[in-house]
């Protein structure tokens, strides 16, 4: 991991617009540490407690996760932020409480390629 940082809800923070309002704001951003030749990548991560697993707010923001990561593979970075040139960027709800536990989870998501 390069970097990360905790999101906020707020004007100025990070957010993603899904099909309903109002915009959601992931827990986390983390800019993963490649290998020179590999292109960069950028997690975007929200986390749920095993109380909301299922909770239709839960899967909302898990459909709308799975949009943004095709959309963040298929848009240029040019387009939606400097900084982030030639970066694949998901986005991931981990849910603690499912067949793992969200931290292993997280740690699976910064090893891969």
């Amino acid at each position: 991991m390069l970097w990360w940082f905790r999101n906020e809800v707020g004007e100025d923070s990070f957010k993603v617009q899904g099909y309903k309002r109002p915009r959601i704001f992931p827990d986390f951003v983390v800019q993963k540490a490649q290998e020179r030749k590999a292109q960069p990548a950028v997690l975007v991560v929200e986390t749920k407690g095993r109380h909301l697993v299922g909770n239709p707010d839960t899967e909302y923001k898990r459909d709308v996760a799975s949009y943004f990561e095709k959309a963040g593979k298929a848009v240029s970075w040019q387009k939606l932020g400097e900084g982030f040139e030639n970066s694949t960027f998901r986005f991931q709800v981990l849910d603690q409480g499912e067949d793992e536990d969200w931290k292993e989870a997280l740690r699976k998501l910064l090893e891969e390629d």
